[in-house]
């Protein structure tokens, strides 16, 4: 069928059909982009987790290492 051959009615409906298309792949794009970044703010979460529990690590477990270290040292001296 060629362009002239359809009403003004059945254009309507074709480019309507076609901006719905248009608007659920924009759709499943944004729900798409939604998860990504759900996902790199749960990595960022897990990233923040591991520096503090090293932080808390170097701050606790440095010292009590090196007050073992000295006191052993002692012992064998």
């Amino acid at each position: 069928m060629s362009l002239e051959e359809y009403s003004n009615r059945e254009l309507g409906l074709l480019i309507k059909e076609g901006f719905k298309g248009v608007h659920d792949r924009q759709d499943k794009a944004n729900h798409q982009i939604a998860k990504n970044l759900k996902c790199i703010t749960e990595i960022d979460g897990w990233k923040n987790k591991m520096v503090g529990g090293l932080i808390v690590m170097n701050i606790f477990l440095v010292p009590m290492v090196l007050y073992i270290g000295i006191e052993l040292i002692k012992k064998i001296i």
